[in-house]
């Protein structure tokens, strides 16, 4: 009997130490741990959107965060917000809440869930490719309409007679010149490239460069209108000097900048700056009367100019999408100023033999005020 005695208490005693001491034969499973690395314990902290579970709240939190930031971004087809959320997740995995073996196990769960992110919607037009699409589609029409300004032109009327030798005698008429606006209209083809494209920090930070030929035309208007009379004392010629505008093929070289980002359902604002040449065709006349020779004929001259202006300008485009069954409509408005150069006529008297008259006009800087409006019509 006391062999059974001492028996069962061993007995006893063997099972209260299986329960106490870890590594015993009949020792219950640890709590979870991290591979062998030591005690880690139970995640404690669910995130709602995913049920991944997590030991930190922070990182739970801020994979629900995350979510519905990007839910919400997808819902606007606002691509710009909707990369900046997934660019801030990635910076908060890579540094989650706790350390040690429960931040590790919180990093990896964290870069798990993000296979339960919402995609964006591929049906969605994305913002920022409204800039993009402003700047890349390859080839541009524009029909163009406004007014061409003559700035601070000045011109002159000389008399030179020769019957007493080779300019003896000349007379100047200094009579007032006024410049006209004159009203044009044209087209222009643009082809364009993107040279820098939105980023996620920088939504403003694209360019494009491009370069535009066309041609337009102010239908023979009169620019430029000089009255004289009593040019010289016998002949007394009356008549007038005159500017009048041909047509022009600019020439240009520019790039392209947002001034105001595109966002959903709102079109991006462009900004372009250009120069180049314009070639330009004009024509300069000079014609009259003599009433020292009332009955007899006038005189006329004329000299047509094809002249290289240097030009600069600036415009501003807005993108308006699909209109009127016109696809990637753009509008905008551009100001240039061409800088054209001076130019003299001349003319013979028919009455009085050694009588000729000169027309002059100064150089003079004409600025181009012009609507546009654009269709593309290719891509790359």
């Amino acid at each position: 009997m006391g062999a059974i005695r001492i028996g069962g208490l061993a007995l006893v005693v063997a099972c209260v130490a299986s329960a106490i001491l870890p590594g015993s034969a009949g020792a219950q499973g640890k709590p979870a741990s991290d591979d062998n690395t030591g005690f880690i314990g139970i995640p404690q902290y669910t995130s709602s959107e995913t049920g991944i579970p997590f030991f930190s709240p922070t990182n739970a939190s801020t994979v629900d965060h995350a979510i519905r930031a990007l839910r919400e971004a997808a819902a606007n087809c606002d691509r710009v917000a909707y990369d900046l959320a997934v660019e801030n997740f990635k910076g908060s995995a890579s540094y989650p809440a706790f350390g040690g073996p429960q931040g590790s196990r919180d990093m990896e769960n964290m870069w798990s869930a993000m296979d339960k992110f919402p995609p964006f919607p591929k049906a969605c037009t994305d913002p920022s490719d409204i800039i993009r699409k402003a700047i890349d589609n390859f080839f541009h029409m524009y029909f163009v309409a406004g007014v061409n300004v003559p700035l601070g032109v000045s011109s002159a009327v000389t008399g030179v007679d020769t019957f007493f030798g080779a300019g003896a005698y000349q007379i100047d008429n200094r009579s007032s010149t006024s410049g006209n606006a004159t009203a044009f209209a044209g087209m222009r083809a643009r082809a364009q490239t993107a040279m820098w494209e939105p980023t996620i920090t920088s939504p403003f930070q694209s360019l494009g460069a491009f370069v535009e030929t066309g041609i337009q035309t102010a239908f023979g208007a009169q620019s430029s209108l000089q009255t004289f009379q009593n040019v010289s004392g016998t002949p007394q010629a009356f008549g007038s000097n005159t500017i009048s505008e041909n047509l022009q093929i600019p020439i240009l070289v520019g790039v392209t900048a947002p001034i105001v980002p595109g966002s959903a359902g709102k079109p991006a604002v462009l900004f372009d700056l250009y120069g180049g040449i314009t070639l330009d065709s004009w024509t300069q006349t000079l014609q009259g009367r003599e009433s020292g020779a009332p009955g007899g004929p006038g005189f006329f001259g004329q000299n047509r100019r094809f002249t290289v202006d240097p030009t600069v300008g600036v415009g501003v485009r807005v993108p308006v999408g699909d209109v009127g069954g016109l696809p990637g409509l753009t509008v905008g408005v551009n100001a240039e100023l061409q800088f054209r150069p001076g130019g003299v006529v001349t003319a013979p008297s028919a009455n009085f033999p050694s009588e000729t008259y000169y027309g002059t006009v100064n150089p003079t800087a004409h600025m181009a005020i012009m609507a546009r409006i654009g269709i593309p019509f290719g891509g790359r």
